[in-house]
């Protein structure tokens, strides 16, 4: 959602989907012509400099706002304008793909260079990523705010999720730290930090997706005549989330990938990351 929009007349023109709730908060302040305004300016390319192909800087639609941008949108907040938005947003269909992990990546990320997972990424990609201080770092300053704006993401996201606002699981990856695979397991754990049920959370990234897509005769749950693509687990995701991440195999398209398998991809992977 560019800053450019407003994101409650983009669910009444049919748009389809929000990723990373942008445009959300503007969209739900008090301030927000004034605010809108402030960052425009801040994204627009001063005279001389190069442009992205729709002529505006590359972090048009995922803009990161600094610690005053946060305190501006926050302390403008209105529930009553939230309210009308999320009930425009259920009205109109207009599902929401918040990103949680990108969020929470941009409040706290150095944990995340301390990811074990990260031995699966490339080491140039990986000391690209440390080399990238706005990456890598949260500077001591930024980082009240930004965990203030992640705590509003997560309220938000169950306050739309309640009141009917359909959600998919999304990572965005491409983010530095972002890890393909791990961070989806990341992100469905993180849904339930923010108030849904875990099966609520798994179904954002299973029978959600299939409604989304219009696959739901064919893909979203586990029916005869359905593609066999089925992730085997050791305990129940529903007593704990993070049983997601106890795999004991894989079935893809009918095939089956049991946890010997599984594992010895996954060294290949890291033994491939070493040399790249």
């Amino acid at each position: 959602m560019p800053v450019y929009v407003n994101a409650g007349e983009a669910s009444d023109a049919g748009m389809k989907s929000i990723e990373h709730f942008s445009g959300v908060l503007l969209a739900a302040s008090t301030r927000e012509s004034e605010l809108r305004k402030q960052l425009i300016k801040a994204v627009t390319i001063p005279p001389g400099e190069a442009a992205q192909p729709n002529g505006s800087r590359a972090p048009t639609i995922l803009y990161r706002p600094n610690a005053s941008e946060i305190a501006d949108l926050l302390d403008s907040y209105s529930p009553v304008k939230a309210a009308e938005l999320i009930a425009r947003f259920r009205k109109n269909g207009t599902w929401q793909c918040p990103t949680l992990i990108v969020w929470k990546l941009f409040a706290t990320t150095d944990e995340f260079g301390r990811d074990p997972c990260l031995r699966y990424i490339p080491s140039t990609q990986r000391s690209n990523w440390q080399c990238d201080r706005r990456a890598s770092h949260v500077p001591e300053e930024e980082a009240p705010a930004r965990k203030r704006l992640l705590e509003k993401y997560l309220a938000l996201a169950n306050e739309a999720h309640r009141a009917g606002v359909p959600f998919l699981a999304g990572t965005d990856f491409g983010i530095p730290y972002v890890i393909p695979g791990f961070s989806l397991h990341d992100e469905l754990a993180l849904f339930v930090e923010a108030g849904f049920t875990p099966m609520e959370a798994l179904q954002t990234a299973r029978v959600n997706p299939a409604k989304f897509f219009r696959l739901v005769d064919s893909l979203g749950t586990v029916e005869k005549g359905k593609i066999a693509d089925l992730v085997l687990l050791d305990a129940n995701p529903l007593q704990d989330i993070h049983n997601t991440q106890k795999i004991n195999a894989v079935v893809v398209n009918g095939r089956l990938i049991p946890k010997p398998q599984l594992e010895s991809m996954l060294a290949q992977v890291e033994a491939d990351a070493k040399k790249k």
